[in-house]
């Protein structure tokens, strides 16, 4: 369904006007209220069919991840994931080694589901490579569902405690696991972070998404960072620089583009699910803060570092720096965000922290004592012209500087 405004109008979010983006976002990017319900009815009937059987394994619940749970994916085709909680696993580990057997039991309840109850949404069930998908089509909707069987690694309260991540630790290091491969025990960690920001975030999130998929698609077959990199990098822009429920769209999609353009000193990661205080945790974020930039961490898994290689970021930061200087987004100006909190600058870079980050530009301190120069000779070549009052020399003592955290002082 469209909408006037660009029936006959840009195509791409390149070629929007600035003032627009947010109708575009609306009309454009948001999927339909009708489709998304249509979707969410169709995968509570899944549930409900999953979580009747008796027979093992035992569905104990079940939770949205990926775009899809976030309620961050595009209108038209997405996708994201179904993860499964199973009561017969007791530790992490458990899920690799039987998520075939889960899988085929899974899929042979999903057949009944498709045969034996009417869904809000055409249903296709796919094996690739052993695994499981499920796709939902509604009218003007596609949602791609890969179905994960999970270990349920949260108690009653649904928090994590430090010792959820110390079994996470021994269990990753036990089971030979890549970093992050648990990470979906955490799915509703995850939906919850999202949850907690408004929806204007999500229309932003939409549009750096809707950016990055059309740089994707330019670029292929060379890999961009992972969409869910992208997602939390413009979720710390809004955190750190505006924290406002109703902003300017254009400023947060300048100041998230402008954060891709320092992607060598990218360190983005929260303390809401876990912190420096346990031993074990402690040494895992530091050993993935330490590690070459950008970082970006999960905000519910310490060791899933999502932001990928700094060869993708390469790509990105040239595409970024292209839209960047198109004459649309170019009046708005950019939130206040640095890409690295001081405290995580290593000291042998605190010079080049100060100069890249605090310091004014040459530029700026250029203009400001050319301005300084002018208000002197004004002060004592005009303002006294006709007056007893004589400027025999103005002193330039210090002035102050606005550097792109605050004021700076600079003496003359």
């Amino acid at each position: 369904m469209g909408n006037w405004l660009f029936s006959n109008g840009p195509e791409t979010v390149y070629e929007m006007p600035a003032h627009a983006l947010d109708d575009y976002v609306q009309f454009s990017l948001r999927p339909t209220e009708d489709c998304q319900k249509q979707i969410d009815e169709a995968v509570d009937s899944i549930y409900a069919t999953l979580q009747e059987a008796t027979e093992p394994p035992v569905v104990t619940h079940v939770a949205k991840g990926g775009s899809y749970g976030r309620k961050t994916f595009l209108k038209g085709s997405a996708d994201g994931t179904l993860v499964i909680f199973i009561g017969d696993l007791e530790k992490f580990q458990d899920q690799k080694e039987k998520r075939y057997e889960i899988l085929d039991k899974i899929w042979q309840r999903l057949r009944a589901c498709r045969l034996e109850r009417r869904l809000a949404a055409r249903m296709e069930m796919l094996r690739p490579d052993g695994g499981l998908a499920i796709r939902l089509y509604t009218k003007y909707q596609c949602v791609t569902l890969d179905v994960l069987p999970a270990f349920d690694a949260l108690d009653l309260s649904g928090k994590p405690s430090p010792s959820t991540y110390r079994d996470l630790k021994r269990a990753l290091d036990k089971a030979r696991a890549s970093p992050g491969e648990f990470s979906v025990c955490f799915t509703q960690l995850q939906q919850n972070f999202f949850n907690n920001h408004p929806r204007k975030l999500r229309d932003l999130i939409l549009l750096v998404k809707d950016w990055h998929r059309l740089c994707q698609k330019r670029l292929e077959p060379r890999s961009l960072p992972p969409s869910y990199a992208l997602e939390l990098l413009t979720v710390y822009a809004w955190e750190e620089g505006c924290r406002e429920e109703d902003f300017d769209i254009v400023q947060g999609l300048r100041t998230v583009l402008g954060l891709i353009q320092q992607q060598e000193q990218l360190c983005v990661y929260w303390t809401v699910n876990y912190n420096f205080e346990d031993e074990t945790v402690r040494n895992v974020m530091l050993g993935q803060i330490r590690s070459p930039r950008p970082v970006i961490l999960d905000p519910t898994d310490p060791t899933n570092r999502v932001s990928g290689d700094k060869e993708c970021w390469q790509l990105l930061k040239e595409e970024a720096q292209a839209w960047l200087s198109r004459p649309s987004l170019q009046e708005s100006p950019s939130w206040n965000v640095l890409p690295t909190p001081l405290h995580e600058t290593p000291g042998h870079h605190l010079d080049k922290f100060i100069k890249d980050f605090l310091q004014p530009t040459k530029t700026v301190r250029l203009q400001t004592k050319a301005a300084v120069g002018i208000i002197s000779k004004f002060l004592k070549e005009i303002c006294f012209r006709n007056s007893a009052t004589n400027v025999q020399k103005p002193i330039k003592a210090a002035y102050v500087l606005l550097s792109p955290i605050g004021p700076f002082k600079v003496l003359d």
